[in-house]
């Protein structure tokens, strides 16, 4: 983040702006949007644009694998929630489809270094039903480093949907650390743990693991 301290408002005067072109070519939005306010959230936009690599000479950076659904959730978040304190998250944003859209999103904030982005992404996954929890997790997985608050929040949404041992050891065949970060959850969460269940699971991870031992 911007080390000079701004009063909001300011951050929106002035000509300066920059041009952010997201997506492939097949699906490509184009905005165009106040300098000083993108490089005062992100501290990867102002080292792109205010440090001397060649976008700052052009004022224009183009972000060819990322979803333009999720930076329009950034930029709604930009102008909305970053403008005041005491903003309150909406129930509801008109994109669709959201739950991915959110998912994408913190990932998207990850990439900019924007923790506040995160969380408001985050707080938008808690209040929806999961069904594809476990392609989820992979999507989690897949993009985000290890111990990541994505990751922990993944792993806790299919913890609660019960899900079946066989799942769970599938997952754990594919992503490196997940048995330890799952049994780790059901440990530490005894009060939400069916004693069979987890045994089940914890049996199945084992028994799979040591057959590859063999």
């Amino acid at each position: 983040m911007s080390t000079t301290a701004k009063p909001w408002i300011d951050l929106l005067k002035g000509d300066a702006s920059v041009t952010v072109i997201v997506g492939s070519d097949d699906e490509k939005t184009v905005w165009k949007l106040p300098k000083d306010l993108l490089t005062h959230v992100s501290p990867v936009f102002n080292a792109t644009f205010n440090q001397g690599w060649k976008e700052s000479q052009t004022d224009i950076v183009e972000l060819k694998y990322d979803s333009p659904d999720a930076f329009e959730l950034f930029v709604r978040w930009l102008y909305v929630w970053t403008l005041s304190e005491s903003a309150q998250y909406p129930d509801e944003i008109p994109v669709s489809p959201y739950p991915n859209v959110a998912l994408q999103a913190w990932v998207l904030g990850d990439k900019m270094h924007c923790p506040r982005f995160q969380d408001f992404a985050l707080a938008h996954l808690w209040p929806f039903e999961h069904p594809d929890i476990m392609d989820k997790v992979r999507y989690a997985y897949a993009n985000t480093s290890a111990n990541s608050q994505l990751r922990r929040w993944a792993i806790w949404e299919l913890f609660q949907s019960d899900p079946k041992p066989q799942d769970v050891v599938v997952l754990a065949e594919e992503l490196e650390d997940f048995a330890v970060e799952f049994l780790k959850i059901q440990t530490l969460n005894p009060e939400s743990v069916d004693v069979t269940e987890f045994l089940k699971v914890t049996h199945a991870i084992h028994y799979k693991f040591a057959e590859g031992l063999r």
